[in-house]
């Protein structure tokens, strides 16, 4: 690799190639090299070597010897920070779940979340979902001084001639700490982060993306956090009963969008029906034995039967739009997590349901959600409104599900 002087601006990772080796080096023959090193990993980054090239390299060896690479230096900069520049998510979350450190500080005397931020916007990424990545996974938002966004609908650029940074890259700064970015970094500061007992339960049940979610939904801090809790809870007691989950709440508030992301990230299947017009049971699962159309079977058989005790995700829209035809069928299996295929031919034993996640969303409860929010969190400060307890909403909403089931 050819000689570097020191570089000017932090900000600026140099472009590296794979000098002063024999054997070319391409995202087919890296995976021959005998031994991980820091400048070979560095360079495939730079040179933009796809995921499965880098994974197929670095999983060859011990674990603890990958840990250790990523704060090797190559040319003032740790192998870490040539992969964050190059602004691929995938890449990035690769060296995590690897063990890069999320608070490690570049030789250049930079945090590597600052460098993320800067240099996703400087190569055309997304620069806040970049820094939201590296918060999820425990990054310390306070990295970058608390002063720029604990007020996130403020521009930080007043704020900056407090600090020790060169006026070049002021502006920059300026610019890529926009809105979304400093509420992620106010978010982050405010999340309570999760036990270490917490994460080696998620480790062990596979789940430590879900702890994540909270980082993935803008403004339903609270109700993500018992949507994690109440899931995390019910996986480590591996209760051998399906988890039944009611989002109420206007339209447009989450709840599609909270559903998708649990699925992602406890990478399950999920499967999403919208109820609108499931007026009858057979929408859903199709004709029973002996009615036309009986093989085909319907949305909610077929996904059930393909993932058969299997952990998945099964959320149905605008429930309330159902009937009770369509609420007794779902009972058993909903409370049980037991169900027969209904397609003609097909096995008739019962088929095991228990790992089924159902999240039933429901446009019930306006009225009281409105209310409430009038009432205790509209005048609320942001970094309050964590502190509000729901309890008293949720008891009207379980009363109001009595009275109009879903």
């Amino acid at each position: 690799m050819a000689d570097s002087d020191t570089v000017a601006n932090p900000f600026e990772i140099p472009q590296l190639d794979f000098d002063g080796y024999s054997t070319p080096v391409t995202p087919e023959t890296i995976q021959e090299i005998p031994h991980l090193h820091a400048a070979i990993l560095a360079t495939a980054f730079s040179q933009g070597f796809d995921i499965g090239a880098i994974e197929g390299y670095i999983e060859l060896f011990p674990q603890q010897t990958i840990s250790n690479i990523w704060d090797e230096v190559v040319l003032s900069h740790t192998v870490f920070a040539y992969a964050i520049n190059t602004g691929n998510i995938d890449i990035i979350k690769l060296c995590l779940e690897y063990g890069a450190d999320t608070d490690s500080v570049d030789p250049v005397g930079l945090s590597l979340l600052v460098i993320a931020i800067v240099r996703a916007m400087e190569v055309g990424r997304n620069a806040p979902e970049v820094g939201r990545l590296l918060l999820s996974y425990g990054a310390d938002p306070q990295s970058v001084p608390r002063e720029m966004w604990q007020d996130y609908l403020k521009a930080p650029s007043a704020m900056l001639d407090k600090y020790s940074i060169p006026d070049s890259l002021v502006a920059e700064f300026s610019r890529v700490l926009n809105l979304t970015t400093r509420y992620h970094l106010w978010q982050a500061d405010h999340l309570k982060r999760p036990t270490k007992r917490m994460v080696q339960i998620a480790k062990a049940h596979d789940m430590t993306a879900l702890l994540r979610l909270p980082y993935q939904i803008i403004g339903q801090e609270a109700t993500v956090q018992l949507v994690v809790n109440t899931v995390y809870t019910h996986i480590a007691q591996d209760t051998a009963k399906p988890l039944v989950l009611a989002f109420a709440g206007l339209s447009g508030h989450g709840k599609t969008e909270l559903a998708t992301q649990m699925g992602s990230l406890l990478s399950i299947p999920t499967k999403t029906i919208d109820c609108t017009h499931a007026w009858h049971q057979t929408v859903l699962l199709g004709s029973t034995y002996g009615y036309v159309g009986n093989k085909d079977g319907g949305p909610l058989n077929n996904f059930l039967i393909e993932n058969k005790g299997e952990r998945c995700v099964v959320f149905l829209d605008e429930f309330d739009k159902t009937n009770v035809d369509v609420h007794n069928v779902l009972l058993k299996v909903m409370d049980e997590g037991v169900y027969v295929d209904r397609r003609g031919g097909a096995d008739t034993s019962e088929a095991d349901c228990t790992k089924v996640i159902w999240i039933l969303a429901t446009n019930y409860g306006d009225a009281a959600i409105t209310r409430f929010y009038e009432q205790h969190l509209a005048k609320c400060k942001p970094e309050d409104a964590g502190k509000v307890s729901i309890e008293p909403l949720q008891t009207e909403l379980e009363e109001l599900r009595c009275t109009h089931p879903i």
